[in-house]
């Protein structure tokens, strides 16, 4: 009946966002974002929620040396019954590869480092954005931060809740989800 229905979608909405469920909502954003874009990722590393402690960890999952090392982040926030945020960690090839094919241009084209900025800044609220409108505000009231760019390695708060790693022909790139303490200061977010 009509009511019954009402009633299960009423306490889907009251469930809580897990860790599982947001990294599932994270890799189904990361796929629909990259999708479209022309770049060919040789391989994807999952890191699951708990697994990594320490952001330097995850390049070394898929690569060590110099590879590995972040040279720029993009990072957007999301507010709500679950506060966090949404992470693309970069190496130098990574990030040039990602702006290319945001901003469809052939792999040896010049581009200057605000367009980089630009195009993973804007990679990052695109994965935000889907994470917002498909798997969060079904179960609240939500808002995104602005995106934010970072040349240097990006220490997180709060708990790692899953990264997405993909081997570009040159460069690595992670998707990541951090959980934050929840905007009332209970840290429930944090479970």
């Amino acid at each position: 009946s009509n009511n019954a229905w009402r009633a299960s979608l009423a306490d889907q909405k009251s469930a809580p966002m897990d860790s599982a469920r947001l990294f599932q909502a994270l890799e189904e954003a990361a796929k629909e974002t990259f999708e479209p874009i022309a770049t060919s990722f040789e391989k994807q590393v999952r890191v699951g929620s708990g697994e990594v402690k320490d952001p330097a960890q995850i390049f070394k999952q898929i690569v060590d040396g110099e590879h590995g090392q972040v040279h720029i982040c993009a990072k957007v926030d999301f507010l709500g019954e679950v506060t966090g945020q949404v992470i693309l960690r970069c190496t130098a090839h990574g990030a040039l590869d990602i702006s290319r094919g945001l901003l469809m241009m052939d792999a040896g084209e010049a581009i200057q480092i605000d367009e980089v900025e630009d195009a993973l800044a804007e990679c990052a609220n695109i994965i935000g954005g889907l994470m917002k409108t498909k798997a969060l505000d079904p179960h609240g009231s939500y808002k995104l931060g602005l995106p934010e760019i970072f040349r240097l390695p990006h220490d997180n708060e709060g708990v790692h809740g899953g990264s997405l790693l993909y081997q570009i022909k040159q460069g690595i790139i992670s998707v990541e989800i951090w959980r934050l303490p929840g905007a009332d200061g209970t840290g429930r977010a944090a479970a």
